[in-house]
């Protein structure tokens, strides 16, 4: 995991100069907060950065307090690392542009660039939990579509425990998500006796075995089954009927085959099962053909070791 402590940075345009955290400086000091966000971004880009962008006339701001645009620019321009889970955890006790008239508008672009670049976000506005106000409103309008969600309430340091548990946790989106898994499947092979004096021929009986092994040493593969069986011309389309309407080429059982469970493979070893298959030709046409092997059902298996840890508080009699 890789964290950055970031203020909002208090100078449009361009960067605060090194060491100045705005008027929170002081306050700052012996905190892992060293940087503002521009003084972090200055040398990954160029920009442009939406907290440098000026106001609309008319229109007043604090840019510490631009927190929105701070957002949008460190979705767009932080040194993600790649596929990683990424999250942004923002604390204020203001608007999310500062005094500005374009909060929402603010709070919508920074949501657009967290969607865009695949950044959840969360957030702990500091203050009265209730009732909600258009300001707390376009907190949740900012994160809760990107799957993180907003905390109202006062500064507490157990809190805040809970608070970057649950961003840290939940950086790849909501609780429930799906697990991005690589491919793991059995190796299959078929085979069947055949040389220069015994081949395949249009009227022929010949047994075939399917072959499965379990080719990984960590994983185990439970209940496999093959579902059916099928054959056709090369080109994928259905073998010609005979007069009688039945196919001139066909395999025995069509399925289910059932290979039972797999166990992981061992250095120099195999984990494998094997089943027959008949293959029988009746006045076919010679050519290739596919053997079609569908359906094959698994469920993939891996032990592992896990270990909690929590706090249990005793109170005094």
């Amino acid at each position: 995991m890789r964290t950055a402590w970031l203020v909002v940075d208090s100078t449009k345009a361009g960067a605060d100069p090194a060491g100045y955290l705005g008027d929170i400086t002081a306050i700052l000091a012996g905190t892992p907060f060293k940087q503002s966000h521009q003084q972090y971004l200055a040398p990954l880009s160029a920009g442009p950065f939406k907290q440098d962008e000026p106001q609309p006339p008319g229109d007043t701001t604090y840019p510490g307090e631009e927190g929105a645009d701070a957002i949008a620019d460190l979705c767009n321009f932080f040194d993600w690392r790649r596929n990683a889970c990424k999250a942004i955890f923002y604390i204020s006790d203001t608007k999310l542009d500062g005094y500005s008239a374009f909060d929402a508008a603010a709070a919508a672009n920074a949501q657009a660039a967290a969607s865009a670049q695949g950044v959840v976000l969360f957030a702990h506005h500091i203050g009265p939990a209730t009732p909600i106000t258009q300001e707390m409103q376009n907190y949740l309008d900012m994160c809760n579509p990107t799957g993180g969600n907003v905390y109202f309430g006062p500064v507490d340091i157990e809190q805040y425990k809970v608070l970057l548990r649950n961003a840290i946790c939940n950086a790849c989106g909501a609780e429930c998500k799906a697990l991005d898994l690589p491919k793991i499947e059995p190796c299959i092979s078929i085979a069947w006796g055949e040389s220069d004096c015994d081949c395949f021929e249009t009227d022929d009986v010949e047994t075939a075995i399917v072959t499965i092994c379990n080719c990984y040493s960590n994983v185990s593969f439970a209940n496999v089954h093959v579902a059916y069986f099928n054959i056709t011309l090369a080109d994928g389309s259905p073998v010609p009927l005979l007069p009688d309407g039945t196919p001139s080429v066909s395999i025995h059982p069509v399925g289910p085959v059932c290979f039972g469970d797999l166990g992981p493979c061992r250095p120099g070893a195999e984990n494998c099962v094997s089943r027959e298959i008949v293959i029988r030709t009746r006045g076919a046409k010679s050519g290739k053909y596919k053997v079609l092997v569908s359906g094959i059902c698994y469920q993939v298996v891996l032990a592992q070791l896990h270990e909690e840890c929590f706090v249990l508080a005793l109170c005094a009699d």
